[in-house]
């Protein structure tokens, strides 16, 4: 049987009796109408058709009961790190940040990145490229 995605953002209406769903995990939605959302949300799988059902499922929806979405994130996650050709680093060379919003708690100083800092940085990046079959 199937289970609602914990990964689901559901709209407020977008008419008399239609919602959005957004499948988060899979990045698809679909427009549905309240009375197979009140179905979905009651478990109540077994009466909605095929034709409905099979969308919701194949866009995410809708998952296989036994799913566990957030080992299978957390798989997919860790598969696209190991298999990666990309390498990607930020860098921040300053301290002084222009923004300078009221709720930060960053200390802002005019204070640029030290040589010694910055050959430690290419030293990191070369290591860290040494690692791994990076092409990018």
């Amino acid at each position: 049987m199937y289970k609602l995605s914990r990964y689901l953002v559901i709209s407020d209406y977008i008419s008399s009796n239609a919602r959005l769903l957004y499948a988060t995990r899979a990045g698809k939605y679909v427009v549905i109408k309240d009375s197979v959302l009140d179905l979905l949300q009651a478990g109540r799988f077994d009466e909605i058709d095929l034709k409905t059902l099979i969308p919701l499922f194949e866009r995410g929806v809708i998952v296989p009961e036994d799913a566990d979405e957030f080992e299978d994130i957390l798989r997919h996650n860790k598969n696209a790190i190991r298999d990666s050709q990309a390498l990607g680093l930020i860098i921040q060379p300053t301290a002084n940040c222009q923004l300078g919003c009221h709720y930060c708690g960053q200390v802002h100083a005019k204070r640029n990145m030290s040589g010694r800092v910055a050959e430690a940085t290419v030293a990191r990046i070369t290591s860290k490229l040494a690692l791994k079959n990076t092409r990018h």
